[in-house]
């Protein structure tokens, strides 16, 4: 059982709640369920509301799951490959009103996978957002079009029974969740 979350100040226990697994079961996610969690992604904030994000995913046993695998790095083709869904996390780089650069791309992306995640763990599903990934074969994998960025990949899916980890798994999924103290990310007036 993963251990409780103690946080400083008071949050939500939905965001305690969140840590990234490597221990998947491919048990299938259903249509609905994924849905519900691009949904959740759709309706973060972004500049001049452009929802620069786009999502190219594959569910567990097809062909573009087993393609879509092969870009990652090899540590995280390892663990990876038993998740329910792998997901590349893409953005648009130019705005579509006026076709400037979007400086902002990235991080509303960002607002959107914070969305899809906390989502996720409200159903009790995991996601792994990772950067592990060979970003030449990810973009060839996915047919990726000029225009657009692969910023990152993630999973998603079903912790695996703690009675079936490893020894290993255990070690990752039980272990102390540390965080930098708030004294050395918040400043006041300056840095």
């Amino acid at each position: 059982m993963k251990p409780e979350i103690k946080s400083n100040y008071p949050i939500l226990d939905l965001i305690k709640q969140r840590w990234s697994t490597r221990a998947y079961t491919p048990t299938p996610l259903s249509d609905d369920d994924l849905n519900t969690l691009f949904e959740a992604a759709r309706w973060a904030a972004s500049c001049f509301n452009e929802q620069p994000w786009r999502f190219v995913y594959a569910k567990h046993g097809t062909e573009n799951f087993k393609k879509l695998l092969t870009g990652l790095v090899e540590f995280n083709q390892g663990w990876a490959k038993n998740a329910s869904v792998l997901v590349y996390n893409v953005v648009s780089t130019s705005f579509e009103k006026n076709g400037k650069s979007n400086a902002h791309a990235e991080h509303d992306l960002g607002l959107a996978l914070g969305n899809l995640t906390t989502q996720a763990t409200s159903m009790n599903l995991n996601v792994h957002h990772m950067a592990g990934l060979d970003f030449e074969k990810a973009k060839e994998v996915i047919n990726l079009p000029e225009g657009y960025k692969v910023v990152s990949a993630m999973t998603i899916g079903y912790v695996k029974d703690e009675k079936e980890m490893t020894d290993e798994e255990k070690k990752n999924e039980f272990g102390e969740q540390k965080r930098t103290p708030l004294s050395s990310i918040v400043k006041e007036g300056s840095f």
